[in-house]
């Protein structure tokens, strides 16, 4: 009896033990399950915001390769082309859509960095940009008007040669010879103003004077060929009597018509083209200071973001 006891409880002890071992197994291997996924969820989670930052990282690069080029093209191309605001307009388009993405990527991953003033670089940028889009009529019209000027003023300056050559045949006065001949000269330095304009508004203190002296030179030029059709005694011009001189001279105050209605266009839009100069200017300076806080969005997540 006692010896079928012991069997018993030793067959007792041994299912127990055996069956201990399977459940102490058993949570081993649940344990190593749940490790193994939140691995993975970890895993997944880190790839995904590496991901992000992959392609953050890349609308950063863009949007600094943007400003560049946009400065790079302000700077060497024509605002003359009618294809230059198009262009400026699709660069300004597409550097205000990563303006979007980046910041509210910033908001999004809660980035540690200064939020009003990464704003406030933003809207220094927009600022003379926009401008500079606004601008885009009148610097159209104000080169058109420059573009005819410059396309009459040899027309005017041939007919002014043919008035000169008929005054020396006709043996007029000298104070005839005098003024038709300075009006040569005065012609030539309007057209020489006009090329500055055309070559180059930067708004330096060259360009101004030229700009100046356009308008001045031009209104001497039109009130001494009306001193020669009509007389002037203030400048001491006499009316000329010689039919064939007085028929050039017609034909000059035709032409004169449409220059001078050219020339009013440019001087009266002459200060917003030395404002685009301005503009163009303080984008490029905007322009650096905006990549510089950039510069510091290019981070290492484990470092930059909060918690």
């Amino acid at each position: 009896m006692s010896e079928q006891y012991e069997q018993a409880v030793l067959e007792r002890n041994s299912y127990g033990s055996s069956n201990s071992s399977w459940i102490f197994l058993a949570v081993i291997f649940v344990l190593a399950l749940i490790i193994i996924f939140l691995s993975l969820s970890k895993l997944e989670t880190n790839s995904n915001q590496n991901a992000l930052i992959i392609e953050f990282q890349k609308t950063l690069f863009e949007q600094t390769n943007g400003l560049n080029d946009l400065t790079a093209y302000l700077s060497n191309n024509d605002e003359k082309n009618k294809h230059y605001f198009t262009r400026i307009k699709k660069y300004s388009n597409e550097i205000y859509h990563r303006f979007i993405i980046i910041s509210e990527f910033i908001v999004d991953n809660g980035l540690l960095v200064d939020q009003k003033k990464f704003s406030r670089a933003e809207k220094n940028y927009r600022k003379p940009l926009d401008a500079i889009l606004e601008q885009r009529e009148k610097l159209i019209q104000f080169y058109k008007a420059l573009g005819k000027v410059q396309q009459t003023l040899p027309r005017l300056l041939a007919l002014n040669s043919e008035v000169t050559e008929l005054l020396i045949q006709d043996n007029t006065s000298e104070n005839h010879t005098y003024f038709i001949t300075r009006q040569l000269f005065l012609i030539e330095r309007v057209s020489n103003s006009v090329q500055i304009l055309m070559d180059n508004v930067t708004g330096s203190a060259k360009v101004i004077a030229a700009a100046d002296r356009i308008g001045r030179d031009m209104a001497l030029i039109m009130r001494v060929y009306k001193g020669l059709l009509d007389g002037d005694y203030r400048m001491n011009v006499a009316k000329i009597k010689n039919l064939k001189v007085r028929a050039q001279l017609q034909k000059i105050a035709k032409t004169n018509v449409p220059l001078s209605k050219e020339i009013g266009i440019v001087l009266q839009l002459g200060i917003e083209v030395f404002q685009f100069s301005d503009r163009r200017f303080e984008l490029e300076q905007q322009s650096k200071k905006l990549q510089k806080n950039y510069q510091t969005l290019f981070f290492d997540p484990n470092d930059t973001q909060e918690g």
